[in-house]
């Protein structure tokens, strides 16, 4: 009864606070305006030097609600403009991927039917795939991005947009070089000059020629010479806040260059300047990539410190975004309830006090269910809490139990210098097999598939490579100076299961490792499955699952009460 009494006050507080806001502020601060006033006010917001999204997305918002059922061809062209504008602003500020591709459907089901909008929405969708793609490592979603920019390029040239044909291959440019497919851009380059031919130079197509000759010298091992092309477009998109995004690149093409010449100082040094001006503009998206490449350049460069508190950066900029995009997906929804009943309101004074009325029997009701249903999972949680402390306990008396192991082969490994051959002797076992021809599938006896597993397992447990998303099997394989082929065979055979089951069993004890030493006390559950080598949350999940019984979030509970 306390618990569901605080939160109806909680409710019923925010409810009234919301209330009155946007009657008071919201509503009667921009609803007098047309359609295309909030259109063009939205994109002062986010493009602004102090980038104001929460206003934007006022403005689209109240665009959407206003042109919701929009049946003429002037409001369907403004209602396709104010869902690109929500996309923007979901995407590039709030990082809610699942809302922002939402939007962007809308607007790409309206741009069928108006033409001098499809370039436009064929572009966003492009940004969308490699932005995505390059926080992933996803090379499917690059491709998925370089079809978008290239249908963005020709639907462009046939209405006439050059602006947006000059950034939609440059964008093709971008995304083919970081799939190693740069001679398709050195076969459509002619074709571009041919569409450019007689008119006149603008900011974007002076920018987009010289990043094609940059990135063409990079392809022909001239980095130097490619630093002093990207160079020269930092005095082009310097004019202006409307080249933001540009000049950022212009600064991230630069380092790209000295760090393929091996520079990785003056490489940091450009990365710095692109750290600059999304902090000063508060580029989230470009904050994540400048956290990325850092961390890479200081690596190799060997500032290793340095490099970490990057990687630490990165990981709680990506947590935090998470955690806002959570908050604006329910603010969303209450605004745009808000301005119907501030709607309401205006037109009928009575009618104001009934929807207030409504709305707090509403919250009571709600309240009401919460709290009982709060008092059901309450008890279920305790049922379920004496058998997660069991699991608990049980996996922690396995890692101590398998700790102790390795610390008894250690010291064995140390006494038998026998021991230390194992990989040669394991090595000449297979190939000896293979030459006698002994075993027809696989050329690999018994003994040798003894050897070699005892091998992957020293490999695994002392590895440090193993916790990344990039390792796999032939990795595996190179760092045993074996065929891939018999290390797949040999842990199917003795393990019962496939390669990536078998490395997820080493990075589940390791994460588990990590949370029972406080080492990711200050990091979400999606920040320590990436730590470990995991690409999505959903696959760790169910690894860690499958090999403890318990999820993340109940495994690091029982830890915190295991501590008291």
């Amino acid at each position: 009864m306390h618990i569901g009494f605080r939160l109806f006050s909680l409710i019923a507080t925010l409810l009234f606070s919301l209330h009155l806001a946007a009657q008071e502020n919201l509503y009667q601060r921009w609803d007098g305006k047309s359609s295309r006033q909030l259109i063009d006010l939205g994109n002062q917001y986010f493009f602004a030097e102090k980038q104001q999204p929460d206003s934007a997305l006022v403005c689209f918002s109240l665009v959407e609600n206003r042109l919701g059922k929009a049946s003429g061809r002037e409001e369907r062209e403004e209602l396709c403009e104010a869902y690109m504008g929500l996309w923007m602003v979901y995407f590039f500020s709030y990082f809610d991927y699942s809302k922002s591709m939402d939007y962007l459907g809308k607007s790409n089901k309206l741009a069928e039917g108006l033409p001098e909008l499809l370039p436009r929405v064929l572009l966003n969708y492009g940004n969308m795939y490699q932005t995505m793609g390059s926080q992933w490592a996803d090379d499917n979603l690059n491709r998925k991005a370089a079809d978008c920019f290239y249908k963005a390029f020709h639907a462009a040239v046939r209405v006439k947009l050059y602006d947006v044909a000059d950034l939609a291959f440059a964008n093709v440019i971008a995304v083919e070089w970081s799939l190693g497919q740069f001679a398709v851009v050195e076969k459509m380059y002619p074709k571009y000059l041919e569409y450019s031919a007689g008119r006149k130079e603008t900011v974007d197509s002076r920018y987009t020629k010289l990043l094609y000759q940059g990135y063409k010298q990079l392809s022909h091992k001239q980095p130097l010479r490619a630093v002093e092309t990207f160079k020269r477009q930092l005095p082009i998109v310097s004019t202006g806040v409307e080249y933001l995004r540009l000049l950022f690149n212009a600064h991230e093409n630069i380092a790209l260059a000295y760090a393929s010449a091996g520079d990785y100082g003056s490489a940091v040094a450009n990365m710095r300047k692109a750290e600059a001006l999304a902090r000063r503009y508060d580029l989230k998206d470009g904050k994540l990539e400048v956290y990325s490449y850092l961390r890479q350049y200081l690596r190799k460069g060997g500032w290793t410190a340095e490099a970490e508190a990057y990687q630490r950066r990165y990981y709680q900029l990506k947590d935090s975004l998470q955690n806002y995009q959570q908050v604006m997906g329910v603010s969303k929804l209450e605004f745009l309830g808000k301005i119907e009943d501030a709607r309401q309101e205006l037109e009928e004074m009575q009618q104001r006090q009934r929807v207030s009325m409504v709305l707090l029997v509403v919250a009571l009701c709600v309240a009401g269910v919460v709290a009982v249903s709060l008092s059901v999972v309450y008890r279920k949680n305790r049922q379920l809490s004496a058998a997660n402390k069991v699991l608990y306990k049980k996996n922690i008396e396995v890692q101590d139990a398998e700790a102790q192991l390795r610390r008894l082969h250690q010291e064995e490994m140390e006494k038998n210098a026998v021991l230390k051959t194992v990989g040669t002797a394991g090595g000449k076992a297979a190939e000896g097999a293979q030459e006698t021809g002994k075993y027809k599938k696989s050329g690999l006896s018994e003994d040798a598939k003894d050897s070699m597993m005892a091998r992957i397992k020293e490999v695994m447990e002392s590895c440090e490579e193993i916790y990344s998303p990039e390792f796999n099997i032939n990795t595996l394989a190179q760092l045993l100076d074996t065929n891939y082929k018999y290390v797949s065979q040999v842990i199917n055979e003795r393990t019962n299961g496939n390669f990536s089951t078998f490395v997820n069993t080493y990075r589940i004890k390791e994460a588990c490792r990590r949370i029972n030493g406080g080492i990711m006390k200050n990091y979400t559950i999606e920040a320590l499955s990436n730590s470990v080598g995991f690409r999505s949350r959903m696959s760790f999940f169910k690894a860690f699952k499958l090999q403890t019984g318990l999820t993340p979030s109940e495994y690091i509970r029982q830890r915190r009460e295991s501590q008291g």
